[in-house]
């Protein structure tokens, strides 16, 4: 066991993999995920609001705001953070299935890799994987 701390800005995401449960702990700045919770639009009408992809804070703005979210990790966990290139094109259960498929941390990578590149991967993808030795 141990300290897992996430700093997030931007429309990267982190994801926790823990007792077979994908769990996302980064929150997206975005001007959709805004009105998400402010109850002005429902979390599926996030991914087909036209403000989807416009950021309200990332690297490069003037003051960007960084979540830092502070937690623990178990033996066996699985960490990953995933550009939007990846997250955006598959769904958690595609996710899921990929982590399981694999089995380690390079077969995790270019599997979601592999998976966005499939479905068209127009933007670039970045993919960090660690396992959590059990």
């Amino acid at each position: 066991e141990g300290d897992l701390i996430t700093a997030h800005v931007g429309d990267g995401r982190a994801y926790l993999v823990r007792d077979k449960k994908l769990h996302q702990l980064s929150k997206d700045h975005t001007e959709a995920q805004r009105l998400c919770d402010e109850g002005k639009i429902s979390k599926e009408q996030i991914f087909t609001h036209p403000d989807r992809d416009t950021l309200t804070s990332a690297l490069g703005f003037e003051n960007p705001l960084i979540d830092v979210r502070e937690g623990r990790v178990k033996s066996g966990d699985i960490v990953m953070l995933l550009t939007d290139g990846a997250h955006k094109l598959l769904s958690l259960s595609q996710l899921h299935e990929i982590v399981f498929a694999a089995g380690n941390c390079f077969d995790t990578c270019n599997g979601i890799i592999d998976a966005a590149n499939l479905l068209g991967g127009p933007d670039n993808i970045s993919v960090c994987v660690t396992y959590i030795p059990e």
